[in-house]
Formats: structure tokens, C-alpha cells, sequence
């Protein structure tokens, strides 16, 4: 049965004009998993982007062990306030796998990851589902706002891809909206502690992720995995109000 959603709680805060402004940093873009991190052969990496999606994508250098690996690079969506890219990684066996990332921006700035890729495991459980009660947070700083429906996610992941539709018939007769999010935005800000989160909608000193229509969405997530398997989080999907 699908799940009617209620607002379970508005928490309302006007913060101290320091405090404010110590929420208000730049983003920077990061890629996830993090660095230092095992992966499986044939990895998958999620790159993470502030800002829209740019006609110019990300140049990415791989090598494993100095030399340089093949990878498949592309935009898997935005949203107002960031852009995703998927990176694909052709390596089966064992290595040091090191990744730098020259973004499309004024900066070319550069990213660079370090990873070790390990040996193939056995397939991870997916008994573990679902999500949490969603929960509507409001807030009020001197400088920004923050109105999201917040979701727990029950499945910690590299990135989770959320597909949503107007209407039940839209919903499982396609086509669907879709874009990848982080496990935390706090990963924007090189704070990624606490449990995956999903946040939709206008985010404190950071900026839109969910644009709210006025009628209910129908609403779906997936766990993306590093070794490229997908694991569903919603049997069926949620029902969300604008908050």
C-alpha cells in the first residue's frame, strides 16, 4: 500500500547573525565514495558537483599503479543545486587507483582521490531496506532559509538515485524525473558524518535540490553501490506535499 505522508513536525529556528554565517561556506565538489576508500573491481565513483550541470564535463584522469586505466564518464542529472556525474572504472584486478577530476569551471580546479581496489567479495545483502519517516524541517537564518522534507535512508551508499512522477499512473507508466543524490550534503562542506540522508527542497546556505510542484508527488529511491548493483528502498512510492 502506498504510504499518505503527513508533515510530523516544522521545526522553526531564527539563528544568532554568527551563526549564520558560519553555515555559510562554499560549496566544493567531492566525489564518493571518499578517498582512501576499498573498492570492488570494476568500480563506480560518484562525482558531485555545485551548481548546475555544466556543456563541458569534468576531465578525469585515472591510472592504477602509474598507468592509465580506461573509464566512461557521464551526467546522470542535476538539480538547482548541484550536478552528478557517474565514472565508471575498467579494472578488475588489485591496485592502487589514483583519480584526479579538472572541472569545467572558471578555476579548472582540480580534485585528486587516492583508492585501493581490492579483490571481488561476495554479493552484499540487501535485506536491509527502506526508509525512515520522512520529516519536515523549516528554519530561518539572517542570511538564508532552510524548508526540506528530510528522508532517513536504510541502506548506506555511495549515492542514491530518486525518480518521482506527478500522479500514480505517471509513476508506474513513465516516463519519470530522476537525479542522483550524496548520502549528506554535508559532503559539500567536508562533513559527511551521521546517517544517509535524503534532503529535497531549499537547503540552508547551499541552495534548491527539489523544486515542490503544488500537487502530491509519487516518489521512489535507490542505493547506488560501488560495485554498480542498485538495491530499492521504496516498494512503493512515497506520497510527498510541498512543505
Amino acid at each position: 500500500m502506498v504510504r499518505r505522508l503527513m508533515v510530523i513536525a516544522t521545526v522553526a529556528l531564527l539563528a544568532a547573525p554568527a551563526a549564520a554565517h558560519a553555515k555559510c561556506m562554499a560549496p566544493r565538489a567531492f566525489l564518493s565514495p571518499g578517498s582512501g576508500t576499498v573498492l570492488p573491481p570494476n568500480p563506480v565513483l560518484y562525482l558531485f558537483v555545485p551548481g548546475r550541470v555544466s556543456n563541458t564535463p569534468p576531465a578525469v584522469d585515472l591510472a592504477v599503479d602509474g598507468s592509465a586505466v580506461a573509464s566512461q564518464v557521464e551526467s546522470v542529472g542535476s538539480v538547482r543545486a548541484f550536478a552528478t556525474y557517474r565514472v565508471t572504472i575498467a579494472r578488475e584486478t588489485p591496485g592502487t587507483l589514483d583519480v584526479k577530476v579538472t572541472l569545467a569551471d572558471a578555476f579548472a580546479s582540480v580534485l585528486e582521490a587516492r583508492y585501493t581496489i581490492g579483490e571481488a567479495a561476495p554479493a552484499a545483502s540487501a535485506s536491509a531496506r527502506g526508509t525512515g519517516q520522512p520529516r519536515h524541517r523549516s528554519s530561518s537564518f539572517v542570511c538564508s532559509h532552510h524548508d526540506t522534507w528530510d528522508v532517513p535512508l536504510g541502506v548506506d551508499a555511495p549515492a542514491y538515485r530518486v525518480e518521482w512522477a506527478y500522479s500514480r499512473e505517471g509513476y508506474d507508466t513513465g516516463p519519470r524525473v530522476s537525479a542522483v543524490f550524496p548520502r549528506s550534503l554535508g559532503s559539500f562542506f567536508e562533513s559527511s558524518e551521521g546517517e544517509p540522508l535524503l534532503q529535497l527542497g531549499a537547503v540552508s546556505c547551499f541552495g534548491t535540490t527539489f523544486h515542490w510542484p503544488l500537487t502530491p508527488i509519487r516518489l521512489g529511491i535507490w542505493a547506488l553501490r560501488a560495485d554498480g548493483t542498485e538495491v530499492p528502498l521504496t516498494s512503493d512510492p512515497l506520497i510527498l506535499l510541498k512543505p
